[in-house]
Order: C-alpha cells, then structure tokens, then sequence
C-alpha cells in the first residue's frame, strides 16, 4: 500500500469505525486522524494497520483495537495539562497517540526490543513531550508519579498497589478489566471500565464490554487488590 493508501484507510477507519460508535471527542478524533498507524506495526501487518482487531507486535504484546482504544481515552478524559502513564506501550503508537492529547507521557515497556525501536520511532515523530522506559509494567514508574491518568494497554484481572499509589487524587486509570476468559485462550470477555482515584483507592465505572488481549503482570494474585 501507498501513501495515499495509507491515509484513506486511516479515513475510513474515524468514518466507518469511530464515528459510527459514538466515538465524536475532536481531540481524540484528530489525535487518531494525524498519526500513521502502519508505521507502529510489522511489515507484515501494515496492511492491517487500520483494520478494528487486536494486532500482536510481539509475542504477549499488541495493539489494541483501534476503536476501543478511541472510546478508552475519551473514557479517561484527558486533558492538556495531564501527565499519563502509558502501560505495555508496545511500539509507541498509544502514547504517540497520547502524546498529543496530553502535557507530558511516560511509556513502559518491559520488551526491550520494542521499547529501543519505540524511542527511535517517536524521536523520528518529533514528539518531545514522550518518555519510554524499559522496565516490568506491574511496577509502574514510582520517579515520574503523580499520573493523571494511566492507560492499560491490555486485559488486568487486578491492579496493583504498587500502581495505585502513583495515580494522583481524582486521577483515572482506563483499560479492560478480564471478567470470564473464553475456553483454551488467553483473552478475555472483559469490561472497559475507568477507576477513578477517590481517598486513596480506585472506584470503578464499568463503561461497555470489551475483548483484548491480556497483559499477563496484572494476573490475579492474592496480594494484589482493586
């Protein structure tokens, strides 16, 4: 695909995919129009770029579609002045997409080689207000909290204390908690849902049902709570 190609598949996807969801915030809508998804993907995938399914970039790693990623960040009400917590950034493309929503993004990645190509991605982007880290996603990144807002890249059973501590009071957590998994697969039947931090603990809002594939640190445990 060419160019041209490229954009008008990325014009169908807000046309034929967002809007038609009620996916309509200007902010968001413009953020997802401006940004060349087939450059975060394989080139095997670039095909698929703007297709509205999951697609994996790495083994335990994908993009999450584009519509529910759409409909989560107007979830998370983003505003210019927020700091975001990008988490299992994968490629880049979530917290480039972020990164013009929002004052300044941290993005973690625990994949090395992802995270490498995402920094040398998004400096090509020219996109100063982004930061990718390398490191375990369960732990967050404690140095550059208080969050505003935290974005999941992926399905959670549960989200640690650890992460709750680094959202700010009345900051918001956004992703896809997993709910029932479907027989002999890793993804989930889940529920979109923004916490919402409130005395110190996150309150849930279920918002729409959603399936995407899991990010395996936020399993359940015993020591870690809602």
């Amino acid at each position: 695909m060419g160019a041209d190609a490229f954009t008008t598949a990325r014009r169908k996807m807000i046309e034929g995919q967002l809007v038609p969801a009620n996916v309509i915030d200007g902010d968001v809508i413009d953020a997802l129009a401006g940004l060349p998804r087939e450059q975060f993907v394989p080139e095997e995938l670039k095909g698929a770029a703007y297709v509205d399914e999951d697609l994996e970039v790495a083994p335990g790693r994908s993009l999450i579609a584009p519509l529910v990623l759409a409909r989560l960040l107007v979830l998370a009400e983003i505003k210019k002045t927020d700091r975001v917590l990008d988490i299992g950034a994968a490629t880049g493309y979530s917290t480039a997409v972020l990164a013009q929503l929002a004052e300044h993004v941290v993005a973690i990645e625990s994949n090395p080689e992802l995270a490498e190509a995402a920094r040398k991605r998004l400096s090509r982007l020219h996109l100063p207000n982004t930061e990718f880290v390398t490191g375990g996603l369960s732990a967050g990144h404690p140095s550059g909290a208080p969050y505003d807002v935290v974005l999941l890249n992926g399905a959670v059973d549960v989200i640690p204390q650890a992460l709750v501590d680094q959202v700010a009071e009345g900051g918001r957590v956004v992703g896809v908690q997993n709910v029932v998994y479907l027989p002999g697969t890793r993804a989930g039947l889940g529920k979109a849902t923004v916490w919402r931090k409130q005395a110190g603990a996150l309150q849930p809002q279920i918002a729409f049902d959603a399936s995407v594939p899991p990010l395996v640190e936020f399993a359940a445990k015993e020591e870690f709570v809602f």
